[in-house]
């Protein structure tokens, strides 16, 4: 969107580790509110905690000044020829070809034998 965060990395390394607690408190006050409703709403409590903090983490971030640096525009010309470049490439590589690195030699996918060695 035509911003660039310097200051994500730093927002990363002090949120993403509550995220998997959100998410396991979520999903336990899901299942619990299936089979009783007052024990799923105690554990969406402990479930908005984390998601409060990843919230206003994300808010006091957001206000660092110099949080964020605008970007010019990115030229559709320079997008288009990316992605030829990455098809272009992809479809070379496809199939059992010769690798492109290594002139004269073809990959190999010999199927292991799970039969014991013979001496």
């Amino acid at each position: 969107m035509g911003n660039l965060s310097v200051i994500a990395p730093l927002a990363n390394v002090v949120l993403l580790p509550v995220v998997p607690y959100a998410m396991l408190f979520g999903a336990l006050a899901l299942v619990a509110g299936m089979v009783y409703l007052p024990l799923g709403q105690g554990l969406a409590l402990l479930a908005y905690l984390f998601l409060a903090w990843l919230t206003e983490g994300a808010r006091w971030v957001a206000r660092v000044p110099g949080a964020a640096v605008q970007l010019p525009p990115f030229p559709l010309w320079l997008l288009l020829a990316y992605y030829a470049i990455v098809i272009g490439g992809w479809l070379w590589g496809v199939g059992p070809r010769q690798e492109p690195w290594l002139p004269g030699v073809y990959a190999k996918h010999e199927a292991t034998s799970l039969a014991p060695a013979e001496h």
